[in-house]
This record gives structure tokens, C-alpha cells and sequence, in this order.
């Protein structure tokens, strides 16, 4: 309370006589103490002149705040015009990578990125084999922007895309062209009348006859002086899956398929099931040679065409064969059923879980199926020879002779495939192979390259989770690469058989394959594989590692620090360390005992908090790790790395329950919904951590429901074709935060 008194005292007033010039002054007097005081507590506050600079300031504040509004809600609708405008600039990039196409066809080569899609409309162009212009005019994308082109290089196709309703290029809303257009002058050449493609023109080096054969059948082609028979008829669609073999009907499927793959759809299990297509074979077709391949099949199967029972025929790697020449229809409609009896009922898997085709090949001349052999005799850094075999069909107008043939070249400076540089080498004869030399050590090695190599194997099952045993590039790559990154140098397939494709991706990361066959030849000690079957889980991982890569001090515990209070808690370590000490909130509980080699365990009381190991090695510390209780169910998250997926691939995403701290929460239970929010894709399974199958809506296979049991839950979906937008899978849960994740376009 401010005295007058004191004041008066304090601010005399000059004019005694004026009684009210006294009180004015007393005013004065007050204000002053007042903004005094406001100083001496920190009250002060800047005084501003509230001229034309003030509201200019004001005004400018209020624009800022205006335009960052705006720019939002125009991002917010430009994202939601996916609709005529998408549509629009797909159909425009599609065109624009036909004619980059023959642009190639004709050239050589594709405009360079300086030259730009500019060339494509240009009128006179001074280069070897122009015939021009390939488009009227470059018009920009439905958002007007200038479509972006990058020439990335020989044998690469170019970067070609629109920046999207942001324009902003590698923003989630742009439109990617589809590569598959870039081919299309190549694969129809009927547009050419006759025109020679550029890189067909000269002189072609070919390794032996039937390369040369191959290559001449191409120009052939070209020229418009032939109707390609031959070749490879992919059957991966359209096909009608049931579980009963008297239900015509049953759910349209894609291949490979796992029976686990389409659990939340099938809700009845018998001991087999059927798949069932049609599909053409063209008149020209007829003497041919027509086979089935099948590259995998999980279970026992028969093949009917036209309601005719065929031999199967196994291949090896190959897979399986089934001739078809003598009971086809040629020219119309052919009716083909495979029949898949599960060979243990209690799993509820089976089912053809890789890919099928239609070979078509010369009879006169055709190489038999699982016969073709590559070998290297003398592998270099220099020189290396490499040996083809193969045992070659030849068909007569009276009988037909099987022979074999073998064929040696001398590769000068040949790119060798090791550990660290995979390389894989692709020929029009022999498919894919690589480069190396593989001798018989001691039981534990081989001579790889020339140098003896100590084998670090696992032997592991053709299982990718809930897939089942049904190929996906994605799933086999994410698995192989965590055993390289584990420390692993080779894999023994334990399945009777395996499908070739595992090979090639153990090829590609830098893994050696082996089956039954190649642990004879080379001597190994079969036991010296550590068996892992399924998954690569985290305690699988940290085993591996402890074996094969000490110097990493790996360190696994668990399994989680989330029990019953007073309650006694199982907990594991694995480590190569000599001992492991745990702590429970800075508390000793005593070593854990070693109950095998790398692993320790010991029966601890629950106290909520932290938990925590030490491990020692010759008494000196080692490494540590710790786990903290996790609080209430905040949020939901996706703990699966982005994976890349090609078109009509698949994934496996793990979602789960976390606190507010991103702790995992093991004991929620709450009901999960999946979403692919956008981009070419749609869900075909969902459980949980305890087994228990999730819900797909029949309307739409774009959304699912599973319930979190243990606090982890799973979804596999799969990419579509067409586009190269990005996947976008949501999961969300009532009350709890949502969790995206984004799933890119592989970009070979």
C-alpha cells in the first residue's frame, strides 16, 4: 500500500496554495513510485511508440502468419488432388518414357540430361540413326511445373518424374514415371516397319553358337522377319485358391503363396487344397516343346490340364517340370489345376511358394531342364576358365537323341566374386552365375579363391515369418543380410527342397549357399552350422555374433523388465564374456550361471525399475546392457526397418505397443487397425505375437484389425504394379498415438 503521506514528504509540491495543482502532483508522485517499484521486481516492460514503424511491424507479423497458413492449406489440398490430376500426369509420363524409348531404340542412347526431354520434339537432330521428332511438344505437369529428366548413365534407365502438388522434387507426392515404358519400343517393334534398332546394328560378340542363335532370333525380331514363339509365359495371377477340391470357386490369389499368407481370410483348414487358372497358348505354338515350371512347392503335388493328370518331373534347383506338349489346346482356352496336400497338417502351411511359368522351346534343340552346369576349372585375378555343360534335346522326325555338351572359355581379368564384392554375371545361355573356386579343406574350410577360408555357417529353413516358406525378395534379403551383418559367411539350406531364388540372394549379399550335396563335396562338418529356423530374432542375432564376431562384445538380455510385482523374473544373457552380473536399481542380485556356451541365466525378484548386467571378461569389464519398466501404453510404433519393395513384392512389418518414453509395453492388449493409406498395395495377413490371426476386410483389402497380445502385432502386405509411389501403412489404435510407416519403391 502506497502512503500519501510518505509521498508528500517525498514530492513536495511547489504550489502550496492550489489545491488541486496539489493533487495533480500527487498523481504524478504515485505513477512514478509505481513504475519504480514494477523496476526494482522485474516487472518492466519495454515502452514502444505506437507510430507508423509499430503497426507496420504489426502488419508485416500478421502477412507472415497469413502466407504460412495459406502455403499449408494449399499443400493440404494439393495432396488431396490425387485424383484427375495424378491420373493426368502418369498418362503424361508414361508417354514421355515411350518415347524416350525409341528415342534409345533409334540413337543408342538416351537424351543426355543437359539436352533434356527438349530433343524428343526437336525437328533436326544431327545423330546416327535420328528419326524424329519422338513427341509435338513438352508440355509441364498438371501443377505446372517442368517434368525432371537426368540422364543416370549407360545401361541405366533415366530418373523421369513430376515434382507433385508441392513442388518440391523427393517429397512423398511425387509421380514417378514407370519404368516398364522405357522398354515398350523394344518389346513391340512393330511401330519401326522394319527399322534396325542402333546397338543391333554393327558387329555383336557372343561367347558360342547358341549365343549367336539367340542374338540372330533378336534381329530377327527387330526386323519384323519373324513372330517370337519362344520364351517364358509368367502364370503369377488370376489364380483361384480353396482349401476344399469340390469348391470351384474360392479366393483370387497371386503367386507365390504360403496357405499361412491368406490365414485371415480362410478361417477352415483341410489336409490339402487347390489352384486353379486358365490361360492361352497361341496356334503358332503347336510342335513345339511347352513345359510347366514350377520353381517351389511346399507339400505334395499333381498337376491336371484339361482334367488330364501329368507327370511332375523333379529338376534339382530348378524346381519342377511338367510337359504339357500332347495334351494342350492350342489356340483356345486351357483349364490347369495344381493340387498341394500339406505334408504336416498342423502347421497349416503349404501351397506353391514360388514362381510359375510356361517355357516354350524348340524341339529340335532344346537344352533338358536342371541339366545346365557352370563350373570354373582355374580361378585368377588374371585368368580364369569356366566350363558350361549341359545335356541338349534333339528331336527328329523319327526318334529323339538326349547328348551332352561342354563348352570351355578363357575369361581375361574376370571380375571374381568374394565376400565384400558379389559380383553375379548374367548370359543369355546360361542365366545367372558368378565367378569363384570352391575346394575341400578340413572340415571346418574350404579353398575359396585360391585361400583357405574358415566356414562361419548358419543352417537355416526357407520360413520368412508369416509368409510362410513363399518367396519374397524383401523378407529373404532383410534375413541374409542380418546373418552377414552377424558375421556369417555361409548358409546351409536344410529344406529337401529349396527354391533357387534363395541361392541367388545369398549370391547377391555375399553369402555362400550350400545344400546336402555341396556339404559332401567339400567335406564340411554339417554340425558346424548353427541351426537357426524362422526369423533372425534379437537373441538369435546376438548368439550368432558372440560366435562369429567376438570383437563386436555383444551383449543381448532380456527378455523384458515387465513382470508381476514381487514375482520371480526368468531373465537370459548371451554374451561370450566369462561372467554376467545383473543389478536391479543399482542393487546386486547376485551372477547369472552359465548354462551353455554364450548363455547365462537366473531366476531374479521383479522390483520395478531398471535392470541391468554386467558382463567381465578375464575380470576385466566386458560390455553392459539395460532394461527399463516400461509405463502405461502410450503410443503405437512400427520397430520393422522401411523396406524397399520391388512391384508385386511382399513385407512383414512389426508394430508395437510403447510409453510415452518409446519404451516397449509387453503386457497391452488393445485392438490394432492397419490402413495402406496410399500407393499401389493392399494386406494379405495380420496376427500377433501369440499366433492368433487377424481380420481383413473383405470390401477392402486395404484395411485390417488384430488385436496386440503380448505387445507386438504383425502385417504383411503386399506392393502392386504401375506405380512407383511409395507405400503408406497406418496403424491406430483407440487412444493411442498412430504410427506410419513408409515403404519406397526399389530402384534397381
Amino acid at each position: 500500500m502506497v502512503s500519501h503521506s510518505i509521498l508528500r514528504k517525498k514530492f513536495p509540491s511547489k504550489n502550496k496554495s492550489g489545491k488541486k495543482k496539489d493533487i495533480s502532483s500527487v498523481k504524478k508522485a504515485i505513477a512514478l513510485e509505481y513504475r519504480q517499484k514494477r523496476a526494482e521486481l522485474g516487472f518492466s516492460l519495454p515502452t514502444v511508440k505506437r507510430g507508423l514503424p509499430y503497426y507496420m511491424v504489426i502488419m508485416i507479423g500478421l502477412c507472415l502468419i497469413g502466407g504460412l497458413v495459406g502455403s499449408a492449406i494449399f499443400k493440404r489440398k494439393g495432396l488431396d488432388l490425387t485424383g484427375s490430376k495424378q491420373a493426368s500426369a502418369v498418362k503424361s509420363l508414361n508417354t514421355l518414357a515411350i518415347a524416350l524409348g525409341r528415342y534409345r531404340y533409334h540413337v543408342g542412347t538416351y537424351p543426355t540430361t543437359q539436352e533434356g526431354l527438349k530433343q524428343l520434339a526437336l525437328t533436326r537432330v544431327r545423330k546416327p540413326g535420328w528419326v524424329g521428332p519422338y513427341i509435338n511438344e513438352i508440355y509441364p505437369d498438371p501443377w505446372g511445373n517442368a517434368y525432371v529428366y537426368e540422364n543416370l548413365g549407360d545401361n541405366k534407365d533415366p530418373a523421369l518424374f513430376s515434382k507433385g502438388p508441392d513442388g518440391e522434387a523427393g517429397t512423398m507426392d511425387d509421380v514417378i514415371a514407370d519404368k516398364t515404358f522405357f522398354n515398350e519400343a523394344f518389346r513391340d517393334p512393330s511401330w519401326t516397319d522394319g527399322w534396325v534398332p542402333w546397338h543391333l546394328r554393327g558387329v555383336m560378340w557372343v561367347e558360342n553358337d547358341r549365343e549367336k542363335e539367340i542374338a540372330e532370333r533378336r534381329v530377327d525380331i527387330a526386323l519384323g522377319r519373324s513372330t517370337e514363339i519362344e520364351g517364358r509365359i509368367p502364370l503369377v495371377d488370376s489364380w483361384r485358391f480353396s482349401t476344399s477340391t469340390e469348391d470351384t470357386g474360392g479366393l483370387n490369389v497371386r503367386l507365390p503363396l504360403d496357405w499361412r499368407a491368406v490365414a485371415s481370410l480362410v478361417r477352415s483348414y483341410e489336409t490339402n487344397a487347390v489352384f486353379r487358372r486358365p490361360f492361352f497358348i497361341r496356334k503358332e505354338a503347336e510342335g513345339y516343346y511347352v513345359a510347366l515350371r514350377l520353381a517351389a512347392v511346399s507339400g505334395d503335388f499333381a498337376v491336371k490340364l484339361n482334367g488330364v493328370k501329368l507327370a511332375v518331373k523333379d529338376v534339382g534347383r530348378e524346381g519342377y517340370e511338367v510337359d504339357m506338349s500332347e495334351t494342350l489346346h492350342y489356340g483356345s482356352e486351357n483349364e490347369l489345376e495344381i493340387f498341394v496336400n500339406a505334408l504336416n497338417p498342423e502347421a497349416q502351411s503349404a501351397g506353391i511358394t514360388g514362381d510359375v511359368w510356361v517355357d516354350v522351346a524348340d524341339p529340335k534343340e532344346r537344352v533338358v531342364c536342371g541339366t545346365m552346369k557352370v563350373r570354373f576349372d582355374k580361378v585368377t585375378w588374371d585368368e580364369a576358365v569356366m566350363v558350361v555343360e549341359r545335356s541338349v534335346s534333339c528331336k527328329s522326325a523319327t526318334n529323339t537323341i538326349v547328348k551332352t555338351v561342354s563348352e570351355s572359355f578363357d575369361l581375361h581379368k574376370p571380375r571374381i566374386w568374394t565376400f565384400d564384392n558379389p559380383v553375379v554375371r548374367r548370359g543369355n545361355l546360361m542365366g545367372r552365375y558368378v565367378i569363384r573356386s570352391l575346394e575341400p579343406s578340413t572340415p571346418g574350410s574350404v579353398v575359396f579363391n585360391g585361400r583357405d577360408t574358415p566356414i562361419k555357417g548358419v543352417a537355416t529353413d526357407c520360413s520368412l515369418g508369416m509368409l510362410g516358406e513363399a518367396f519374397s525378395d524383401c523378407q529373404a534379403r532383410e534375413k541374409f543380410l542380418l546373418f552377414k551383418e552377424a558375421g556369417v559367411n555361409a548358409v546351409l539350406f536344410t529344406a529337401a527342397k529349396t527354391n533357387k531364388a534363395f541361392y541367388d540372394i545369398c549370391d547377391e549379399v555375399g553369402l555362400l549357399a550350400f545344400d546336402t550335396d555341396d556339404i559332401k563335396r567339400l567335406k564340411l562338418d554339417r554340425d558346424g552350422f548353427v541351426p537357426v529356423k524362422g526369423d533372425v530374432d534379437e537373441e538369435t542375432f546376438a548368439l550368432l555374433r558372440s560366435l562369429y564376431m567376438p570383437e563386436a562384445k555383444t551383449l543381448y538380455l532380456g527378455p523384458h523388465w515387465n513382470w508381476t510385482e514381487g514375482s520371480k523374473a526368468h531373465i537370459e544373457c548371451v554374451t561370450d564374456a566369462d561372467s554376467v552380473e545383473l543389478f536391479v536399481n543399482g542393487m546386486s542380485a547376485g551372477e547369472a550361471e552359465k548354462v551353455s556356451e554364450f548363455r547365462f541365466a537366473k531366476e531374479v525378484a521383479y522390483e520395478a525399475g531398471e535392470l541391468k548386467a554386467i558382463a567381465k571378461k578375464n575380470g576385466v569389464y566386458y560390455s553392459e546392457k539395460t532394461l527399463k519398466t516400461a509405463y502405461e501404453p502410450e503410443a503405437l510404433r512400427f520397430c520393422s526397418s522401411p523396406a524397399v519393395l520391388k512391384e508385386y513384392d511382399s513385407a512383414v512389418l512389426e508394430v508395437m505397443l510403447s510409453d510415452d518414453l518409446g519404451r516397449s509395453v509387453v503386457n497391452g492388449d488393445v485392438e490394432v487397425e492397419f490402413v495402406v493409406e496410399s500407393g499401389p498395395g493392399l494386406i494379405i495377413g495380420c496376427e500377433n505375437s501369440k499366433g492368433d490371426i487377424g481380420r481383413i476386410d473383405p470390401g477392402d483389402p486395404r484395411k485390417a484389425v488384430c488385436r496386440i497380445v503380448g505387445g507386438r502385432a504383425f502385417v504383411a502386405v503386399r506392393r502392386g504394379g504401375g506405380s512407383h509411389i511409395p507405400l503408406k501403412i497406418k496403424a491406430k489404435a483407440k487412444g493411442l498415438r498412430s504410427a506410419l510407416m513408409v515403404l519406397p519403391y526399389w530402384q534397381p
